[in-house]
């Protein structure tokens, strides 16, 4: 699918007998696989993709001070994360939630991004990791 961000506000023009509505949107020149890819646990992920997409990654709790490794790049938070509870670290949209509510403070503000073929990745070594991501192509 192709996806599309709102840039502003709507303005509308009133007409007599009808209305004229200016949507301003942002598009992204990516194509985005529908099926969204995962991992639990530590392996490979694979974008066959052309391009680089960003990742979700999700780590249920009990774990304290989880890292987890993408490639070469550690991704850490500093802290608890209850069991029940799950940190959600959203590398495209550079937002870390703990149940909802932002967490940024406590995380070391590495966001990679998933490059097209094979990459390796080790999952926090408590609770359970999942990794998200869909194929994209220029």
């Amino acid at each position: 699918g192709i996806y599309v961000k709102l840039k502003g506000r709507p303005e509308t023009t009133e007409y007599p007998s009808w209305m004229d509505i200016t949507i301003p949107f942002s598009t992204e020149p990516f194509w985005q696989s529908i099926e969204e890819h995962y991992l639990a646990g530590s392996g490979i992920l694979t974008n066959n993709g052309t391009f680089e997409t960003p990742l979700v990654i999700e780590i249920t709790g009990p774990v304290t001070n989880p890292s987890v490794v993408i490639g070469d790049q550690t991704l850490t938070y500093t802290g608890t994360v209850p069991s029940g509870q799950t940190l959600i670290i959203d590398t495209g949209n550079q937002t870390v939630k703990l149940n909802g509510v932002n967490a940024l403070d406590k995380y070391n503000d590495i966001f990679p991004m998933l490059q097209p073929g094979n990459i390796d990745v080790t999952a926090a070594s408590g609770g359970t990791t999942v990794f998200k991501w869909r194929d994209r192509w220029l």
